[in-house]
């Protein structure tokens, strides 16, 4: 926020005393400010301090702590940015810095911040959380005082997890994500055509395929463990996808499998049955780039999942089935060239091109939505995006000299600066960190909170030193892996297991010739492969304010049931209700549909007794094995009496 402080303390005024004439005598003034031993103003209670004069009952500012501490010593016309609240809420919301300035001698307290405050329904987020007006609106949503009733999801009653449901990052509910294994590590190996497949625990290459694709270059790992890779050919662009493990390799002549056993066993171009697909991309997806991965589950898709691309040239990004190849769908992204793409845990798909511009894409939504965020913090030839496991967003690329942190909740911008760093090239991150290569065989550690520098690592390890490291990813069990176009003998490439809890190199693996890959290679981006269906309930009292309350004595009147939620095209939302005279009785009663989303439209109409209790019952569903749908809030409308 502001520059390192200033090292201005008590010591650094008080070794050279002000000396002035005063009457017969001297004035011992040591802090400037007119008081002291033998002064016309009289003596000084502090005088290391000019904001501390006769009256020094206050406690004094610590300022070998914080030298910009109000009533501490600075030079005449200094002046600074300030915010006394938590630097996170900064520019969030209604929050703003101040300005603090030097007055005689002593900097003043804060003036023209604007702190968080209690939220309040004026559509402003008024306590900079991210988040406007919540736990503060109405049943409807917004700030409308005609409708009364309760809110599940914010305030006194939060949305809570459970076995089936997670909350997302803004507390929202969200099916619950099983933990994902990586059983192997792809490498396209750009000069010569190939794909490396690794075995991430003996750190051996167990496998070369040749691919279509004559320059192989971008890489993702489908919710089975396959590798999709994506690449050049000189008659455009091809997509291949190759098996996780051998079990899932196809026996296509029956005469038993035909693969590769290691990296000197490379079968032609087709005749490699652990090769599930290659085919070329179509004639208008020229220059292809970037490369993701979604989790569809149906049956019809083969678990393959759909392939997002990236068409630079297009300002769009297309969908493959993951199975067939054929093409589903295209999106355009007008304002942006997509060139890097990853989804984040809650299934937004988002792109950067190099000019360091940013955009968020619903896929499953009918029609997708695309935002393109002009980002405050530009970094020109960005080429590297990656998402952590609440959604927030890590950006670096050459000639960037600096990483930035994007924040989709909160709207917020970070960058750390690394002034002569123009070898930066790809970023993962491992929980509160993110981890950066260097085209110098070197690997930079960043702490998210705050966003600092942390120690650098070497990966040269038994006399092989990479080079050109140009793709980096986590797997399950706190490794990193590193891959480098050089390192190994005969400008062959070098993948490079890092253990992040030892901050060691614990294996290096020989690859082919001049890999660049770019993208996930072990599928870590996969984040958790969610379950398919999920419920949560809530009991609303109405106008009562007894659970066991008999129906006659509040006759609450239940009007609507509002559901805000994000449901996809592979999603569902019910929201069933139930009501009984009291609310102990409603586990007798039977759930009845209000209604669907998103086939149906929010509010849903309700016809229930009056009084008594009502249990609302949300059915999470999806058919992705990633993202599904998100519910924000609920509000069930009613009205109460009023007086005689």
């Amino acid at each position: 926020m502001r520059a390192a402080a200033l090292p201005l303390s008590a010591s650094l005024f008080a070794s050279a005393a002000w000396l002035v004439l005063s009457g017969c005598g001297e004035c011992a003034d040591a802090d400037g400010d007119g008081y002291g031993d033998g002064c016309d103003r009289g003596s000084d209670c502090d005088d290391t301090l000019p904001s501390r004069t006769t009256d020094c009952s206050a406690p004094a500012p610590d300022c070998d702590a914080d030298s910009y501490a109000p009533g501490c010593l600075c030079f005449a016309g200094e002046d600074t940015e300030c915010y006394p609240a938590d630097e996170a809420t900064m520019g969030v919301g209604m929050c703003r810095a101040g300005r603090q300035r030097c007055r005689n001698r002593a900097w003043t307290e804060c003036e023209g911040a604007v702190l968080p405050t209690f939220e309040r329904c004026n559509d402003q987020d008024d306590d900079c959380d991210g988040a406007i007006d919540e736990a503060v609106r109405s049943p409807c949503g917004g700030c409308n005082d005609a409708c009364t009733g309760g809110v599940w999801g914010e305030g006194e009653a939060p949305f809570e997890a459970n076995a089936e449901l997670d909350l997302g990052p803004r507390g929202e509910l969200v099916l619950h994500g099983e933990p994902l294994t990586v059983e192997t590590v792809f490498v396209p190996n750009t000069g010569e055509g190939t794909v490396s497949a690794v075995d991430p625990g003996t750190v051996q290459e167990r496998a070369r395929y040749r691919t279509l694709a004559e320059r192989p270059v971008h890489v993702a790992v489908d919710y089975q463990g396959h590798g999709f890779v994506l690449g050049e050919r000189e008659q455009g662009s091809a997509l291949s996808r190759i098996a996780g493990d051998e079990a899932s390799c196809v026996d296509r002549d029956g005469d038993g499998l035909d693969t590769s056993r290691g990296p000197d066993d490379v079968l032609a171009l087709g005749d490699d049955e652990c090769v599930l697909l290659d085919v070329a991309l179509p004639g208008e997806a020229r220059g292809a780039r970037g490369l993701a991965v979604s989790g569809v589950r149906a049956p019809d898709q083969d678990e393959a999942g759909i392939v997002w691309i990236g068409l630079p040239e297009e300002h769009a990004v297309i969908a493959l089935h993951g199975g067939t190849g054929e093409p589903l769908a295209r999106i355009e992204t007008e304002g942006l060239s997509p060139y890097a793409l990853t989804f984040d845990p809650q299934g937004t798909l988002w792109a950067i091109d190099r000019a360091g511009a940013l955009a968020a894409i619903e896929t499953a939504l009918e029609p997708p939505a695309v935002r393109v965020i002009e980002a405050e913090l530009r970094c020109y030839v960005l080429e590297a995006i990656a998402s952590d496991d609440q959604g927030v967003l890590s950006l670096a690329g050459a000639e960037c000299e600096s990483i930035t942190r994007y924040d989709p909740v909160r709207d917020v911008f970070a960058k750390l600066d690394m002034p002569g760093v123009l070898d930066a090239r790809a970023i993962a991150t491992a929980g509160d960190e993110s981890w950066l290569t260097h085209t110098a065989g070197k690997l930079t550690r960043f702490s998210h909170a705050p966003l600092e520098l942390g120690s650098t690592y070497s990966l040269g390890s038994e006399g092989l030193v990479p080079f050109d490291s140009s793709a980096i990813s986590l797997d399950d069990a706190a490794n990193l892996w590193i891959a480098s176009s050089l390192g190994g003998p005969g400008e062959r490439g070098l993948l490079t297991r890092f253990d992040i809890e030892r901050g060691a190199v614990t294996g290096q693996a020989v690859l082919g010739r001049l890999p660049r890959p770019e993208g996930d290679l072990t599928g870590a981006r996969r984040f958790t492969k969610i379950v398919p269906e999920g419920s949560a309930s809530h009991v609303f009292l109405g106008c009562s304010t007894s659970i066991g309350g008999a129906s006659g004595e509040v006759p609450t009147r239940w009007s609507a049931l509002h559901v805000a939620a994000v449901v996809g095209a592979d999603s569902t939302v019910e929201a069933q209700v139930r009501h009984a005279a009291r609310a102990d009785q409603l586990e007798a009663e039977a759930f009845t549909t209000a209604g669907v989303l998103p086939s149906d439209a929010s509010p849903f109409p309700l016809e229930l007794p009056e009084g008594g209790a009502v249990e609302v019952r949300l059915i999470l569903r999806s058919t992705s094995h990633h993202g599904g749908p998100r519910v924000a809030r609920v509000g069930l409308e009613w009205r109460c009496p009023g007086p005689d």
